[in-house]
Order: C-alpha cells, then sequence, then structure tokens
C-alpha cells in the first residue's frame, strides 16, 4: 500500500496526461527538421572542406611542377646526395645539366648509391672530395678542382639541405665548368700586366 501510493503521489500527474497527434507529429517534424539541418550543414561543410583540398592539391601541383622546371633547367650542374645511417652515400636527384658535366643518367641517377653509377674517375674524384667536405660538418662551402684528363676547371658549391624523410641528413652540391671564365681572368691579367709594363716602359723612355 505504501509503494501505491507513493508512487501516485510522485507519478499519478503524469498517470493521464497523453499526447495529441498534432503533438506527436509536431515534434517528429522537429526532430526532421534538426536531422536535415544536420545533414544539410554536414554537406555544405563537405563541399567546402573539398573544394579547398582541390585548390590546396592544385597549388602543391603547380609548384612542384615549377620547381621540377627550375631543378631541370638550372644553369648549374645540379646534385642532391643523401647520407643514411650506414654511411653509403647515394643520389637522390640530378638535373639535365649534371647529366651532362658528370655523365649520368637521369633515370639511372635517382635513388641509387655512388658505387653503382658508373661514374668516371674524374668525376667520381670530385664526388668523393665533396663528401670529404661534408663529412667535416661545415656550412655552405666553395671549392674548385681541375681534372688533369680533360683539364678542365670545375667550381663545386655546397648546401647543406634539411633531411629527407628517412632522417637521413642531405646535401645540394652545385657545379659548374668554369674553365673559359679563368682562361679568360688570366688573359684579361695577362692584358694588364702588358699594359703596366708598357706604361713603364713609356715612362723610362720619356724620362731619358
Amino acid at each position: 500500500g505504501e509503494y501505491v501510493e507513493s508512487y501516485h503521489r510522485g507519478f499519478g500527474r503524469y498517470a493521464g496526461v497523453t499526447c495529441s497527434a498534432f503533438e506527436g507529429v509536431s515534434f517528429v517534424a522537429f526532430a526532421l527538421a534538426l536531422a536535415c539541418a544536420a545533414v544539410t550543414w554536414g554537406l555544405l561543410r563537405q563541399r567546402t572542406l573539398s573544394r579547398q583540398l582541390s585548390r590546396q592539391a592544385q597549388e602543391l601541383s603547380e609548384h612542384r611542377s615549377l620547381l621540377l622546371a627550375l631543378h631541370d633547367n638550372h644553369p648549374l650542374a645540379t646534385l642532391v646526395l643523401e647520407r643514411p645511417a650506414d654511411g653509403a652515400v647515394r643520389l637522390v636527384s640530378v638535373n639535365r645539366e649534371a647529366t651532362r658535366l658528370f655523365g649520368v643518367e637521369a633515370a639511372a641517377g635517382a635513388d641509387r648509391s655512388l658505387a653503382g653509377l658508373g661514374l668516371s674517375t674524374h668525376a667520381r674524384e670530385l664526388l668523393d672530395a665533396v663528401i670529404g667536405w661534408w663529412r667535416t660538418g661545415e656550412a655552405v662551402q666553395q671549392r674548385e678542382m681541375r681534372w688533369a684528363a680533360t683539364q678542365q676547371i670545375v667550381e663545386a658549391t655546397l648546401v647543406p639541405l634539411a633531411p629527407g624523410a628517412s632522417g637521413a641528413p642531405r646535401l645540394c652540391v652545385l657545379a659548374a665548368d668554369v674553365t673559359r671564365r679563368r682562361l679568360l681572368e688570366a688573359e684579361i691579367a695577362q692584358a694588364r700586366r702588358m699594359r703596366a709594363l708598357g706604361e713603364l716602359v713609356g715612362g723610362i723612355a720619356h724620362e731619358f
């Protein structure tokens, strides 16, 4: 008897309350409206995100194409080296000028160790020297080497890069054949010395 009395006292006022059909339909309609609004917002948000991702992907593709074009058409021979933990330095990328100067095919030079590239003696000598400079851990360096076999003077600039995806350190090597430039500089220096000598001789003759 106490349970029934407590039940009627606490829930008696709700026991006889019923919901009309209009109220039920209104409640369902309101719930459906909320669900439709949530779905519509989700679809609009997804379309906005899809457009942003598509635009960003297009921008990245354009930047990649631009960087590849600059890399391939750069007037300096450009090589990117990577030094994994095992110490076997490998060639990550090489541009068109580097294939001409070092005799390395672009397809064969990608992601391969230097030992398997079949480089010429003077090219391997330069890269070995570059790797030796790189191991010293210094900043940007610029050196010149003369290739005895071809009498070419090659200027190499070392630019350390950020580590790659594997975490191995990377290095960009910019090389240029400066033989003609050095010959012109030597000729200009010789002409200046001859001119100075001629002016000295003319001055002495004038004093006499």
